[in-house]
């Protein structure tokens, strides 16, 4: 089975690349739904500064929904060498015996 990496890379990997997301966009393109977990994990754990802003976007039936707009500026993204962005994380897969670690 391949190795998947854990969704903190996956977000971080994601906002390496200049990407923007909302709590809705990271649930579609990168399957996290609490996104601002994430944020506060990727800080903490790669000593970067997310940058946010609360923006409106069509919610249910169209009503506009606020939420919170999260990326990386250029300045945090430079800090980061291209062996770092596509460096694998395997702390959160399945091993050998089917059991599933835990690690985010």
């Amino acid at each position: 089975m391949a190795k998947l990496k854990t969704k903190k890379l996956r977000v971080f990997e994601a906002f390496l690349r200049g990407e923007k997301h909302t709590r809705f966009s990271a649930a579609r393109e990168l399957h996290d739904t609490c996104l601002h977990s994430t944020v506060s994990t990727i800080q903490r754990d790669y000593g970067v500064r997310i940058s946010r802003a609360l923006i409106t976007v069509p919610g249910y039936m169209g009503s506009p929904t606020q939420c919170c707009l999260y990326w990386l500026e250029n300045e945090e993204i430079d800090k980061f060498s291209d062996d770092i962005k596509k460096a694998p994380d395997t702390s959160d897969q399945t091993n050998e015996e089917g059991t599933h670690n835990e690690q985010n």
